[in-house]
């Protein structure tokens, strides 16, 4: 039987590199994150912290009673002049971004967030 680096009749490809030789194909992600952030007072926009990434999906906390809005810099979580992608409990958006920082958070209610997982 021949090694599977090696090409033979039955396999005519050479295996050139794995993952754990520090080789990943184009567009893989190479770590991950995760974390929580909450808005303090509500209807006062938080920025998240800087973190490299490809994406970050964020998850409203289960516990959460009102909305939180992820958006830009002029985000709004007030229903009237709400700004942004609304998460309801449980709800989650994901987002292609390069820095967790262009990312920023505002809530219906004092105390609640997300949590949220990193790709980069």
């Amino acid at each position: 039987m021949a090694d599977q680096d090696t090409p033979s009749q039955a396999n005519p490809v050479k295996v050139v590199g794995r993952y754990e030789d520090g080789i990943r194909p184009a567009g893989v992600s190479k770590s991950v994150a995760d974390g929580r952030k909450v808005v303090a007072t509500a209807g006062t926009r938080v920025q998240f912290d800087p973190l490299d990434c490809r994406s970050v999906a964020l998850t409203a906390d289960a516990a959460n009673v009102g909305t939180v809005v992820i958006g830009g810099p002029t985000c709004v979580a007030a229903a009237g002049t709400r700004q942004g992608t609304p998460l309801a409990a449980g709800d989650t958006a994901i987002f292609s971004v390069w820095n967790m920082n262009v990312l920023y958070m505002d809530a219906t209610v004092n105390g609640e967030g997300v949590s949220y997982t990193v790709l980069a």
